[in-house]
């Protein structure tokens, strides 16, 4: 019966990690999987900003959105952390394949977007003034 309880704790817990991502990652995911290989530069280029300022949008609404219903649920900040960081992680995962993407259709078009240091530091500072509250 423990890891029956062990096994739900741990799907449930990859169901938020999946969803808090998938809110803000959509439209990126999206991009990848479908943009053509040689597309247009100039809408190639306007893509690619919409589609961040979209991601960084979505973070400041759902994310923090998403970390205040952790912490109703959750009342150890602890437990809250320890899964943000994990959503955290796999925010990062996605954007480095958009930015990838973005290089491999148009070179130089990804200079726009962050790096993965700037992209920590903007989700940590999206983040925590709800962890801290």
């Amino acid at each position: 019966m423990g890891q029956s309880i062990d096994q739900e704790v741990k799907k449930a817990c990859e169901d938020v990690i999946f969803g808090c991502a998938n809110l803000v990652c959509a439209g990126m995911r999206h991009w990848v999987d479908a943009a053509p290989a040689n597309p247009n530069k100039q809408s190639l280029s306007e893509d690619i900003m919409s589609l961040d300022e979209t991601f960084k949008t979505g973070c400041h609404r759902d994310l923090r959105a998403s970390v205040a219903r952790m912490r109703l649920y959750l009342e150890d900040d602890r437990t809250v952390l320890v899964l943000l960081s994990h959503v955290q992680e796999k925010i990062v995962d996605e954007y480095v394949d958009f930015r990838h993407a973005v290089s491999e259709r148009s070179k130089g078009s990804e200079a726009s977007l962050m790096s993965t240091q700037e992209l920590n530091d903007f989700l940590k500072s999206v983040c925590e003034d709800e962890v801290h509250a």
